[in-house]
């Protein structure tokens, strides 16, 4: 499950070239509060830079699975971030029903 939320302050211009969402992306978007009772009780979450999502949402228990970390062990040496690993990997990305990217997170 994937979900563009409306963020509480301006994202910034870095945050906007890294993961291409912009202001008018997530205008109409719902608040993360709204979003996510959707995620609650899983057993898993999986997540790119997990350590951030950690950070930045309500506690959420369960196990998390970091893909970043997954993709230094398996290959060292490369860049990590998402886009990166599809290039140097040449990966074939099935975008979620509800996701309108790969970049959603």
């Amino acid at each position: 499950m994937s979900h563009l939320v409306r963020p509480d302050r301006p994202i910034s211009p870095q945050a906007m070239a890294i993961h291409r969402i912009t202001e008018a992306m997530v205008a109409d978007k719902p608040w993360i509060e709204d979003v996510i009772p959707h995620y609650y009780g899983s057993e898993w979450y999986v997540a790119h830079n997990a350590s951030f999502d950690r950070r930045v949402l309500p506690e959420m228990p369960g196990e998390w699975i970091c893909t970043m970390k997954l993709a230094r062990r398996l290959w060292p040496g490369i860049k990590y971030s998402n886009m990166a690993l599809y290039k140097t990997r040449k990966l074939n990305v099935q975008t979620p029903p509800a996701a309108s990217s790969p970049r959603v997170v």
